[in-house]
């Protein structure tokens, strides 16, 4: 029997700045898993920046920190501190001979992971030289180095423009492929729509809790949203009871530069789209966007 992909109980994760997560408890199986929210503790703690002083964390049925220990989780945080005049080859070595191969064959497995990505040609790459997008497929690398059973990467997608994003990505899917993986989204923003929809199973948190758990084709046709604005908060609402929408206000505290919260309820399946074509027609900014499947109507 497979063992469940990710499993966190009573989960407390604390750095040197506090808690980073709090009594966090799910379980969720699949061959591939999003993680659609704040999970910066969770890779926090698996990269060694903070600790896990209370309940438990396991990948794939083992403990996490251990299964990273012993190479059968592979990182890809996207937070390495390297020297900039290293290649990318010269970095995958090191991170090899960190795992445990021998210097002779170290060289050798680095040159075999970027041509199994289709980047060959990064190798000689200098790493101050690297676009964002360049220098995380070169972290995607890193993570297979160990011929891991499991790979977990951490918002592959972040501070990307679309074109980078969509150069991107298949490497994110490709690296996949032959084994288990687990990627993180900071939010689940109208344009990763598609791309959580290929995932086995999806996780939403806000803060701090988990709101939804299940499969993309339930979980990205929600009845109801939480939507967070920096402004224009009563324009989008309007705009959206004009279609026949439920929406109801929360978080709105008077000040013009602070987010605004939007409960938004229908049973139509537009719903995400009615939300995005109305932000974007009336120039209203949306932070986030968390899907509340099952929300009850009041």
């Amino acid at each position: 029997m497979t063992e469940v992909l990710f499993s966190c109980e009573h989960l407390r994760i604390d750095s040197g700045d506090g808690v980073l997560v709090d009594d966090l408890s799910c379980a969720v199986d699949g061959r591939t898993l999003g993680l659609v929210g704040d999970f910066r503790g969770v890779a926090a703690a698996l990269g060694g920046r903070a600790r896990i002083v209370q309940g438990s964390l396991q990948i794939a049925g083992a403990d996490a920190l251990g299964a990273v220990a012993n190479g059968t989780l592979g990182l890809a945080l996207g937070e390495a501190r390297v020297n900039p005049s290293w290649t990318s080859l010269d970095l995958l070595e090191k991170s090899a001979l960190l795992t445990g191969l021998p210097k002779q064959t170290a060289r050798a497995r680095g040159s075999s992971v970027l041509a199994r990505l289709g980047l060959p040609w990064l190798a000689s790459r200098a790493l101050g030289q690297l676009s964002r997008a360049e220098f995380m497929a070169l972290e995607l690398g890193k993570a297979l180095l160990s011929e891991p059973l499991v790979v977990f990467v951490q918002a592959p997608l972040r501070g990307l423009g679309s074109a980078e994003a969509d150069w991107l990505w298949p490497l994110v899917e490709r690296v996949g492929e032959d084994r288990r993986s687990i990627v993180t989204f900071d939010s689940p923003l109208l344009a990763e729509r598609a791309r959580l929809a290929r995932f086995d199973q999806l996780v939403f948190l806000h803060q701090g809790r988990v709101t939804a758990a299940g499969a993309p084709e339930e979980l990205l046709k929600p009845t109801s949203y939480l939507v967070a604005v920096t402004r224009g908060a009563a324009v989008l609402a309007q705009a959206l009871e004009a279609r026949g929408v439920r929406v109801q206000r929360a978080g709105v505290d008077g000040s013009d530069d602070q987010p605004r919260q939007l409960l938004v309820t229908s049973e139509h399946a537009e719903l995400a789209e009615w939300i995005a074509r109305d932000a974007v027609s009336h120039g209203v900014p949306v932070l986030e966007l968390v899907p509340l499947p099952g929300l009850p109507h009041q």
